[in-house]
């Protein structure tokens, strides 16, 4: 729908093209596949609109993009233009006149140097409100074919300006041509590379095609890209072909996309509408997504995630081998591994403080329960400490699960984490979205990151102080429970994962934690680091917590100095790779970017190398993204990587 320039395909390609659009369409309906539903692919209902009430768009579905927008149309987009009829969206375009509010005489914009604009009509999009990565996207409407008329149901990515967010064009109509398009950024900025299809309308060889109604659909999983009409395939495009060329060279069709629903008017691609009477109508009987039920991924993570860069291959860095015991000796086999195993333990608890005993059966409480999409979100209160102490959070729960693999989700707060946060930190929802049961919490009221810290329990005049970051492992522990212990969860596949302050979480929970099946760690900094700012182990809320002494944030100098437990942990020359080799041999992934920047396989390696000792390859793995904030991208690996190792009862 974003035009650059008109596209063009070679008169052989084209001629190919309508040969075969003949033989399919004849064969779709020999064999009655006009009209097939998605359930013999094992696709279910996730989202939908039937448009069923009268009046506005349901504003929790669709925003309205207002004034000039695109492609120098002639119409103004306006709400009004927009609503609902007798189980119909009807999107209106009229030949009015719109004064245009930004117009300056001089200006050098086409969408400020117009004093008004001839034409109405109005664009929808879930925008901000609903977003998808892989399934079927269907709508089923009826197209107005007239000079000057440019009907689109169409995609854009979550990420990026366009070109490089990505675009699909499951429906775009203009002069004449069905068009079925896919692009990704070119070389040069604004610059489309297009994957694109036009069929001319003469060729349905049906003179009262466009004064019907026809469906029109994607199927896009990790690997390809398929629209259709009514069932007859218009174009293939393979996702292995479709990176960006610009210099981060993501491949934008593997990312969330939103949806749009649009009449345009002229413009670039349009043509002319002059003599076309008006209103002109796009007619939507329903928009409705549908994704596969989860089965597990089918497909292994990259290789690659699972190696060091060949720079980092065997260097383990200054680090002293977690294999050492305290007394010198090396474990050599892997019935020596339990042993020293239990040695790391005993002295990470012993440095940050032993935990009170286990809940056995943490208490849930139900607060309140909505639907969305495929799962239920529950509001909860889960018991996760002595005296009662509890954290609110929410329990995503897949619709019909049973004895699924399920996440704990850690952030700051729990409402990030299924989608009520910050772009691209939904993980829950995303999660439960493919199957997974979910349950994302916050911080405590005990381990606040506002001073002062008030301890998860008192542990007695002479014992060690309990550090924040173990008691929130502590927290951990008990959740993971709280989910061995519901129907819906296979209790051998909780897997924990979390992103910076959830990151070091994470971390910790799996490490000290066996019982978590496997880990993500987003960016936390793995390993102790006083050059980077934010991997700041030092502060009171994580290791730096001594009793009746607070000291400044920041970073440690002379002015400020260590404390708590993790001042003692850089004097006795331990590190966090010693936690890490507690993971073995259970898989985990560190999510890097800003903080965990390649070079960190210096202290990976020493994780592959227990694994290696215990017979186990390909359980320690890092991907890399260049800023700290996650990417769709670093989303989609994490997801992959959760899917893969959580998919079957192991």
């Amino acid at each position: 729908m974003v035009s650059s320039e008109y596209m063009n395909r070679s008169n052989i390609l084209t001629a190919f093209y309508l040969v075969a659009l003949t033989v399919a369409m004849v064969s779709a309906q020999r064999d009655g596949l006009q009209g097939s539903g998605p359930s013999a692919d094992r696709y279910k209902l996730v989202w939908a609109d039937e448009f069923d009430k009268d009046g506005s768009p349901d504003p929790c579905n669709w925003t309205c993009e207002r004034g000039f927008v695109r492609n120098e149309e002639l119409q103004w987009y306006q709400p009004e233009n927009a609503r609902c009829e007798n189980g119909l969206l009807i999107i209106e375009g009229k030949r009015e006149r719109k004064s245009n509010p930004r117009y300056r005489a001089n200006a050098q914009s086409w969408r400020e140097n117009r004093p008004y604009a001839e034409y109405t009509s109005a664009s929808l999009t879930t925008r901000s409100l609903h977003k998808w990565m892989y399934g079927r996207l269907e709508m089923r409407g009826r197209i107005d074919t007239r000079p000057g008329l440019w009907p689109a149901f169409w995609t854009l990515g979550v990420e990026s300006q366009w070109p490089g967010c990505g675009e699909v064009d499951i429906m775009e109509y203009y002069r004449g041509m069905l068009l079925a398009n896919v692009a990704w950024a070119g070389e040069k900025r604004w610059a489309a590379v297009w994957d694109d299809v036009k069929i001319p309308l003469s060729e349905f060889k049906d003179p009262d095609w466009s004064k019907k109604f026809h469906v029109w659909r994607m199927d896009w999983d990790a690997d390809s890209i398929k629209l259709y009409v009514d069932d007859v395939l218009l174009n293939t495009v393979d996702l292995s072909k479709t990176f960006n060329k610009d210099q981060e060279g993501k491949n934008p069709l593997r990312q969330p996309h939103y949806i749009i629903l649009n009449l345009a008017i002229g413009g670039t691609s349009g043509g002319d509408p002059a003599n076309t009477q008006f209103p002109a109508r796009f007619e939507i009987d329903y928009v409705r997504v549908y994704q596969k039920q989860f089965q597990g991924s089918t497909a292994e993570p990259d290789p690659s995630f699972f190696r060091p860069p060949a720079e980092f291959a065997g260097d383990f860095g200054h680090y002293k081998s977690p294999l050492i015991f305290d007394e010198g000796t090396a474990a050599q086999t892997p019935a020596d591994w339990p042993r020293r195993r239990q040695e790391i333990l005993k002295t990470w608890h012993g440095m940050m403080g032993a935990w009170p005993p286990l809940i056995e059966k943490p208490a849930m409480e139900y607060l309140a329960k909505e639907h969305r999409e495929n799962f239920a979100r529950h509001k909860v209160r889960v018991e996760i400490a002595p005296e009662r102490q509890t954290v609110d959070g929410y329990l995503l729960v897949p619709d019909g699960a049973t004895s699924c693999p399920a996440v704990l989700v850690v952030y700051y707060d729990a409402e990030t984490g299924v989608g009520l946060g910050k772009e691209l930190r939904d993980f829950g929802c995303q999660l439960a979205k493919r199957g997974f049961v979910v349950l994302s919490i916050g911080t405590p009221e005990f381990a606040s990151l506002k001073p002062p810290y008030k301890p998860l329990y008192e542990s007695g005049e002479n014992g060690t102080p309990l550090q924040p970051l173990s008691a929130l492992t502590y927290v951990a522990a008990n959740c993971h429970t709280a989910l061995a212990n519901l129907p819906e969860v296979d209790p051998n596949r909780i897997a924990v994962m979390g992103h910076s302050y959830g990151g070091k979480w994470a971390m910790f929970a799996s490490c000290l934690y066996e019982k978590f099946a496997c880990a993500v760690w987003s960016d936390p900094g793995i390993v102790f680091d006083e050059s980077r700012a934010n991997v700041n182990y030092w502060e009171p809320w994580y290791l730096g917590y001594a009793p009746n002494q607070q000291r400044q944030k920041g970073v440690p100098n002379e002015t400020n100095p260590r404390t708590g437990a993790y001042k003692r942990m850089l004097q006795e020359g331990h590190d966090l790779h010693e936690l890490h080799a507690l993971m073995a041999p259970r898989p985990f992934l560190v999510s890097g970017g800003s903080e965990d920047r390649p070079e960190r396989w210096k202290a990976l390696n020493h994780s592959i190398e227990v694994n290696k000792l215990l017979g186990r390859a390909g359980s320690v793995a890092m991907t890399n993204r260049k800023g700290h904030s996650p990417t769709a991208e670093s989303n989609e690996q994490i997801y992959t990587f959760l899917e893969y190792f959580l998919a079957r009862p192991r």
